[in-house]
């Protein structure tokens, strides 16, 4: 590729207590084989060395960004703000990217025309990096096939990490600063109202680690005001995007799953309040016909939630005992 004609590819890393991963991290984004990129390190609100560690880095393509406020939305809204790429793409700072990254999706973006990249991942299982990728290379055909694989599998899911778009499709969108989980989706469907192309990359570019600090481990941050995240963050969603019938009743039955593993943290690792829980069983009243009825969700899949529901009711009894 002519190096004067090539596009410049912004990554948006947010830095945030990360001193163990950034090295690596940071390192991975250097060393990639196409040289043409920006990694805009955005360090918010760390109470461990992430801030000198990034400034450790001689690298002219680097560019240093300080917040103090705490949060990833905020951190990539930031990175967003100052980066000049045609292409945008993101890193979390515990992760890390396979060495022709940038390269093989921009040949891909650029090759296909897409304006909207996604590329399989590696993730870490028992300390060995497990591929996840689709059978094969395609073209994505539409919205709605794209929300029902990120629903309802993990090879593409609501994540921007794996995901490589034209700076043309962002159009000025931003993450949503108030929401803790499914940021990420939430700015995805922002984008995908101008996005024209989409293809799958059956390649896995990125190495998704374990983090068992990060929020959506965090059972007791995962329940908050009398609520799970999720199907906060689900109802959000459905209030502010214009869905179609299949996706509204998919998003719903995802609900119904949610208000599942709710329950079950709730009533096993005594999470939440009495309140907490009746809110919970509320969720699975108003979402039970969506879930059932849904055609997208196995036979398999329902029958295992069916069991995980129901084996729950004598911890379900005692749980109201002891308030």
């Amino acid at each position: 590729m002519n190096k004067d004609k090539s596009p410049l590819v912004s990554i948006i890393v947010p830095v945030h207590n990360a001193e163990y991963t950034i090295k690596r991290c940071v390192n991975s984004l250097v060393n990639q084989t196409y040289s043409n990129i920006e990694i805009i390190l955005v360090e918010n609100g760390s109470q461990d060395n992430s801030w000198e560690i990034c400034k450790m880095f001689y690298d002219k393509r680097i560019v240093l960004q300080r917040i103090p406020s705490d949060g990833v939305s905020v951190s990539r809204n930031k990175g967003l703000e100052v980066s000049k790429g045609e292409y945008i793409t993101f890193c979390d700072s515990d992760d890390f990217y396979s060495s022709d990254h940038i390269e093989q999706n921009l040949k891909t973006a650029l090759a296909k025309k897409s304006d909207l990249v996604i590329s399989g991942y590696f993730i870490q299982r028992n300390n060995k990096f497990v591929p996840y990728v689709m059978e094969s290379s395609h073209v994505i055909a539409n919205e709605e096939e794209l929300l029902v694989n990120i629903i309802t599998t993990d090879y593409i899911m609501g994540v921007c990490w794996n995901k490589f778009i034209k700076r043309d499709a962002i159009q000025g969108n931003r993450f949503p600063e108030e929401m803790d989980v499914l940021e990420d989706t939430y700015f995805l469907l922002k984008v995908l109202k101008n996005v024209r192309s989409i293809f799958y990359l059956n390649k896995p570019l990125y190495y998704y680690c374990y983090n068992p600090k990060s929020v959506v481990r965090n059972k007791e941050l995962l329940i908050s005001n009398n609520n799970f995240k999720y199907i906060t963050s689900y109802k959000k969603i459905l209030n502010d995007f214009t869905l179609n019938k299949r996706i509204n009743k998919l998003m719903k039955a995802r609900i119904f799953e949610f208000a599942i593993e709710a329950k079950y943290l709730i009533q096993k690792e005594k999470i939440g309040s009495k309140s907490a829980l009746l809110n919970i069983k509320n969720e699975l009243s108003t979402n039970r016909v969506a879930f059932y009825s849904c055609k997208d969700l196995t036979f398999t899949r329902k029958l295992k939630d069916f069991f995980k529901l129901h084996m729950s009711v004598l911890r379900d009894i005692k749980h109201f005992n002891s308030n």
